[in-house]
């Protein structure tokens, strides 16, 4: 199979196509900017079009940039399932390790260690696919919270083993929710605050 100059300038074209379009999504609007800089006029059709679309080509998604916070599907369901199974594991984990005759104080702090004790590997194995920094602020969260909730309760009374759990991954929902809460109130406010 030959190629004609033509031919291979536009397979060319195309594969920086795709490398303007990771650099988009990995780097933001600024680095396509910088490649239109360096690439000069034979980018220039790539760039114009990554600019004006969110598709490269009908094939590489670019992700568009948000200004609050992470909506697609696949970052909010793994930030819900990340706290909530999370939660869960430390809630039955605390429920298994505590009786009612601990005291309420000594339970909560060692159910706030169990918790970071969990988390800790949980948020390396689920930052690999959900991101480091947006998982492990949450899940460490998570477990302290579920792991004092839970602690304490079970110092109280007997809990069952379930309901421990239902316990450990509401806290890890409840704190998903608080976290883009709090997430969009500081982006908006973040203008105002920082001029």
């Amino acid at each position: 199979m030959t190629f004609d100059r033509l031919q291979l300038v536009d397979c060319v074209q195309r594969a920086c196509h795709v490398v303007c379009a990771f650099v988009a999504t990995a780097f933001g609007q600024s680095a396509i900017d910088l490649l239109s800089d360096v690439g000069g006029t034979f980018l220039e059709p790539v760039t114009k079009t990554i600019k004006e679309t969110s598709f490269c080509n009908g094939k590489v998604w670019v992700r568009p940039r948000k200004d609050v916070v992470e909506t697609r599907p696949y970052f909010v369901f793994g930030d819900l399932i990340s706290n909530l199974t999370t939660g869960a594991f430390v809630g039955g984990l605390c429920t298994a390790v505590m009786t009612p005759n601990w005291d309420v104080s000594i339970a909560m702090v060692v159910g706030m260690a169990i918790g970071m004790a969990v988390s800790l590997p949980a948020g390396v194995l689920l930052g690999s696919l959900f991101g480091a920094l947006e998982v492990f602020l949450p899940v460490m969260t998570t477990g302290m919270v579920a792991g004092m909730v839970v602690g304490m309760r079970s110092s109280m009374v007997v809990i069952a083993f379930v309901d421990a759990v239902w316990v450990g991954g509401a806290c890890g929902v409840g704190i998903v929710i608080v976290t883009y809460l709090a997430n969009v109130w500081i982006q908006r406010g973040a203008q105002r605050w920082t001029t």
